[in-house]
Formats: C-alpha cells, sequence, structure tokens
C-alpha cells in the first residue's frame, strides 16, 4: 500500500483547532486511514460505517459523569487538552480524553473483543514487544514514539535513568509492557471500557512509584485511612474494590508521580495524551487520541 501521510498544518495552540465544527473534525481523526464513519452537515450526525447514527450534540445539561456515560460527538472534546508543561496535578474538574464516544472507538478499533485482537500488531518500544492497534495510524504512531526515546535515551541522563526498569538487567527482572498495554477491561470504578480494551493506550508503570499514580487507588487510600478508624480489620483492597468513580463528586488531588517532559513529548508529537492532565489523573497512562492533538498520520499499517 502507498505510503499515506496526513499533515495537518495547524497553529501551535493548545489543542488541534478544528477546520469547519467540532463534531466534522472528531469524526474526520477518527476515519483517518479508512471510512470507519461519515458525517451528515444536515442532519448534525455522525454515522458509523456499521449503521450507527450519533448525534452531534443531544442538547443535553449532564453531569460529567453522566456525560461520560451518554456520550454525543461534541462532547468529547467538552475539556480541550493541553500540550508540553503544565502545572500538576489538575485542581480543577477538567479531564481532556476521559469523555470518550465507544460507538466512534469501536468502529474504528474493533467492535467486540475478537474484532480488537484481529487489528493488532508487534511493536517494539524500549526493548520490549507489546500488542498495539494498527488501525487510524496507532501503531505507526507508537513506533514513532519508540524510536524517538531511544534517541533520548542515548542523549537525555534523565530519560535514561526513567526507562531502566524496562530495559536494564536481565529480561525476566524487568517490568513487563506487555501487561500495561492490550487488555480488554473496563475502566476501574467504572462500567466503561478503558481504552486498553483497544490496543491504543500503554501504561508506563513500575509498580514501584513513590507517589500516586491513579486518582481512585488514592481516594481509596483516604478513604481506608479514616475507615480504619472505625473497623480495624478493613483492608485497603477492600475500599478499592467497592469505590465507585460516582461515588466521589469532588475530587481534589494533592500530589501525583511525575515523568520526564521529553517522555511525554515523545508521545504527545504523535497524537498521544497523557493521563496526568486530568483531575482525575493517570499519570502512568499514555492513550493514542488524534482528535486532542496536532499529529502526523502514517497509514502504512492500516492493512
Amino acid at each position: 500500500m502507498a505510503l499515506v501521510l496526513i499533515l495537518l498544518f495547524l497553529s501551535q495552540s493548545l489543542w488541534a483547532e478544528p477546520a469547519n465544527d467540532i463534531c466534522q473534525w472528531v469524526q474526520s481523526r477518527h476515519s483517518l486511514c479508512a471510512n470507519n464513519s461519515k458525517y451528515d452537515a444536515k442532519r448534525q450526525v455522525v454515522e458509523t460505517k456499521n449503521g450507527v447514527q450519533i448525534p452531534c450534540s443531544d442538547g443535553q445539561k449532564l453531569t460529567a459523569w453522566q456525560r461520560m456515560l451518554n456520550m454525543d460527538v461534541n462532547s468529547v472534546l467538552l475539556d480541550r487538552y493541553q500540550v508540553g508543561s503544565v502545572q500538576l496535578p489538575i485542581r480543577t474538574p477538567e479531564n481532556p480524553g476521559r469523555y470518550r464516544n465507544y460507538d466512534l472507538l469501536k468502529s474504528t478499533y474493533g467492535e467486540t473483543e475478537s474484532a480488537v485482537r484481529k487489528n493488532l500488531v508487534n511493536v517494539q518500544i524500549l526493548g520490549q514487544t507489546i500488542l498495539f492497534n494498527r488501525k487510524n495510524g496507532a501503531a505507526s504512531a507508537l513506533k514513532k514514539v519508540s524510536q524517538e526515546l531511544d534517541q533520548l535515551i542515548r542523549t537525555d541522563s534523565k530519560v535514561a535513568e526513567f526507562v531502566k526498569p524496562w530495559m536494564s538487567g536481565w529480561s525476566w527482572n524487568r517490568t513487563k509492557l506487555a501487561e500495561f498495554a492490550y487488555s480488554w477491561r473496563t475502566v476501574a470504578g467504572t462500567p466503561l471500557l478503558s481504552t486498553h480494551s483497544f490496543g491504543i493506550a500503554l501504561d508506563l508503570t513500575t509498580g514501584k512509584e513513590r507517589d500516586p499514580v491513579y486518582w481512585l487507588w488514592e481516594e481509596a487510600s483516604r478513604r481506608y485511612h479514616k475507615a480504619k478508624l472505625q473497623n480495624p480489620n478493613v483492608t485497603w483492597n477492600q475500599i478499592k474494590d467497592n469505590l465507585k468513580e460516582s461515588d466521589v463528586e469532588v475530587y481534589l488531588p494533592e500530589k501525583i508521580q511525575n515523568l520526564p517532559m521529553k517522555v511525554v513529548q515523545a508521545f504527545e508529537k504523535q497524537g498521544f495524551i497523557w493521563g496526568a492532565k486530568w483531575n482525575r489523573y493517570d499519570s502512568m497512562h499514555f492513550e493514542y487520541r488524534p482528535e486532542m492533538i496536532n499529529s502526523t498520520v502514517d497509514c502504512r499499517l492500516e492493512n
């Protein structure tokens, strides 16, 4: 297949500004390498290749949690993603990228677990092999991230130190990246599919971080310490496993795990968002979302 490159000459603003309207932009960025959906300007709907019709705007005024459960197209960009350095943690209720339209994701990357698996290909990153979705330029984007990280490892001591858990020592003793990539599962504390289910997300975690990496675990820790005063036998896992996102109306993070900014930038250049930039943070999490960010897309692995 001939090389297909879509170059987006956009401003270096905080996010990639839609050419016409938000609905058309979101639809087009889910159909970068194939006709996964189409935009109907007259009816203001997006129709997926399987015939699902999604309104651009449903006109409902919903809470953040209600919106995540009932997504129209425009709400994908309800919060705008900021590229580059930001003040962390995010203490305002902004979660750019956590609003996901699952009809679009399924139409783009696979409707079911078995359909997604057929779209997965091997990608080498940090000396290991993981499975990643080849559709919509995702696997190609991760390969470019890998290439830049390889260069940074040779030239930047902070990056070289950061990646040691995945690259140093005997292979059996390294943190296995494949365990933090493709996995058909829901987001903790919700009924919603994780983007790991679609093979478009990767967590860079060792499990040994000193600072909090995931908001729900930190919230569980806060509640555990309070519950322990009432019931000495309660465990953290009991609190965590029963905690639902909808139980937490307002969340104010205090401290989170940070990463070398050059690592973050390597991902962002290729259309990945970083979960540390969410109020309900996931600082180990990188997710391919080209509708959220300015990127160049390579479709060579599409078929």
